[in-house]
């Protein structure tokens, strides 16, 4: 329980039960005492025949009384200490089981309990929770009465960021799941955020599921960009060499906490270093990671191609995929102090983009996959089992077995997925993606305790 100096008035019991008690023995007793020889002084020396009984007397009721208000008292604050305690721990156990958290965009921190705003006068009360201003409510110096838990409503006031003060409006009552979208310059990064974001806003009805974008972050220029993809414009290159951060809900129907899914997306060009990488907060924060991969990147792959047609149209990452993955390993080495040996207890999801190049489709496209699925020899039981077998086999194919090691080797839980961001090239036609939301809502699955889709993932046909 806080003791920091809140614009809140401090309940009775409180504060030290001995200055009460100490209080009430100098304005009783003493000066009890001090009016007695006062009046006797300035009246008759014979009329303590009369005050002295009077003193007998009252003295040691007025003892008794002070003994038993300080018993009563102490028995009060100490059970007022006692409920406190237990309150402010419900309060922290609640938080934690329903894992209740926010990170902020603008500075990446993450944090559990913001700065609250006084809905009247704009009072910080910056520790609002269960202690001496109040259990379940407490009252601001203004005379304004606001909850001081999650479970009487403190998550409905505005709020600020405790590192940067950003103002938020709204609910804080949020289990925040940030995904990285890591890749390499020109590997189609932006376009599948975006495009995942708006197949998940319609499709997240089918699942059961409630979503509803974000609009606080001012940097989320989602709306700006889906309008220009469905004139079949490619939008702006992210040129941000820090996290941008695209925000959604997406939360069981009804559900009371909601799940603020952040997709965070950074220039490619910032895995060209390490030193670049690590100056990312939001990387810290994370404990799921989507990996962006271009296939056009692989340079047996792409030389292939152009051996038989041109696919500069198709653009191209120049960054190879260990570059990238090289990167991210040390960066994350680098905020755990954790040795080369290490392995992360992260779910990486992996997406091979693009996959409307008929090469690629050939080799990891949908008729690929269920071919796999349904060969009995191969022994794969769920739509994930063959995803992983087919990626990982092209990866193979064109020499891209230590980029597939050392993932596998420094990451408990990868899986792989096959899209298309864009569904064409760039012809003036609006964008039609295919499977850009797959990998999201997997992350989200294993992320989300509510959320169940199992059964997306044993497809068979």
């Amino acid at each position: 329980m806080t003791k920091t100096k809140e614009p809140a008035r401090t309940k009775l019991f409180w504060l030290p039960i001995y200055k009460v008690v100490l209080g009430i023995i100098k304005d009783v007793i003493v000066n009890l005492w001090e009016s007695c020889v006062d009046f006797v002084s300035n009246r008759n020396k014979a009329l303590w025949i009369v005050v002295f009984p009077f003193l007998i007397i009252v003295y040691p009721l007025l003892i008794i009384t002070c003994v038993l208000f300080f018993i009563g008292s102490f028995l009060v604050t100490v059970g007022n200490y006692i409920v406190g305690g237990i309150v402010y721990v419900i309060d922290t156990i609640y938080l934690r089981i329903k894992s209740i958290s926010v990170i902020c965009p603008v500075c990446q921190n993450k944090f559990v309990v913001p700065t609250f705003i006084c809905p009247t006068c704009g009072a910080e009360h910056k520790s609002l929770r269960p202690g001496r201003y109040g259990l379940f409510h407490r009252t601001c110096s203004c005379g304004t009465k606001i909850p001081s838990t999650c479970l009487t409503g403190r998550h409905k006031l505005d709020y600020k960021c405790p590192h940067c003060g950003k103002t938020y409006c709204g609910n804080s009552f949020t289990h925040d799941i940030s995904i990285p979208v890591v890749g390499g310059a020109s590997s189609g990064k932006t376009c599948y955020i975006n495009m995942a974001i708006r197949e998940l806003e319609k499709t997240a009805p089918s699942y059961g599921l409630d979503f509803k974008l974000e609009t606080t972050n001012s940097t989320n220029n989602y709306r700006q960009n889906i309008d220009m993809m469905n004139k079949g414009i490619l939008p702006d290159k992210t040129g941000e060499m820090r996290l941008c951060y695209y925000q959604f809900y997406l939360t069981e129907r009804d559900g009371k906490v909601k799940n603020l899914v952040s997709l965070c997306d950074v220039a490619g060009e910032l895995f060209t270093s390490s030193k670049d990488v690590s100056n990312q907060v939001g990387f810290k924060n994370a404990k799921q990671f989507l990996l962006v991969l271009d296939p056009l990147s692989m340079k047996d792959f792409k030389e292939e191609i152009e051996s038989n047609r041109d696919v500069s149209k198709s653009s191209g990452s120049i960054k190879g995929m260990d570059d990238v993955l090289n990167a991210l390993i040390d960066t994350l080495e680098s905020y755990s102090n954790k040795s080369g040996k290490h392995v992360f207890n992260y779910d990486v999801a992996v997406v091979i983009n693009k996959c409307d190049i008929p090469e690629v489709e050939s080799e990891v496209g949908q008729k690929v996959v269920l071919a796999a699925l349904n060969d009995k020899r191969l022994g794969l039981k769920t739509e994930l089992d063959a995803l992983n077998y087919v990626c990982e086999e092209f990866l193979k194919k064109y020499n891209e077995s230590n980029f597939l090691q050392q993932l596998k080797s420094k990451f408990t839980t990868v899986q792989f997925f096959v899209c298309s961001a864009l569904g064409h090239d760039v012809n003036n036609t609006a964008f039609d993606p295919s499977n850009v939301e797959d990998a999201i809502l997997w992350l989200i699955d294993r992320e989300s305790a509510k959320i169940n889709l199992k059964g997306k993932w044993h497809k068979t046909v």
